[in-house]
């Protein structure tokens, strides 16, 4: 993640981690700029899917969804899906991947 809020990537994407809109047989070995997501503040990696949070507080995940990863009716989402934004009058700041489970943190926005 660049000062600018850019993410680069690379690595495995052989279910959609990396958000490039497909998955790849082979591994992305050089870093390659996420598209049109910007002004994003964290990012955190799992086994098998990614999580970012941009300044607004929207929350957009990648990858494989199974095990309650990421809410889709799809196996895996190739590119960023946006999840959520507010919960509950509280901007998320941070996200946290585990193996099988995430975890927002977010601060009360009055």
């Amino acid at each position: 993640m660049t000062d600018e809020g850019e993410v680069y990537i690379w690595g495995s994407n052989a279910h959609g981690q990396l958000g490039l809109g497909k998955k790849l047989d082979e591994e992305v070995a050089d870093p390659t700029r996420l598209p049109n997501m910007k002004d994003v503040v964290d990012i955190s990696c799992g086994s098998y899917h990614t999580m970012l949070v941009n300044r607004d507080g929207e929350v957009f995940a990648f990858g494989m969804t199974r095990d309650g990863r990421i809410p889709s009716e799809k196996e895996e989402e190739t590119k960023p899906l946006k999840i959520c934004g507010k919960i509950k009058k509280h901007k998320i700041i941070q996200v946290h991947c585990g193996k099988r489970h995430n975890l927002l943190v977010g601060v009360k926005d009055d």
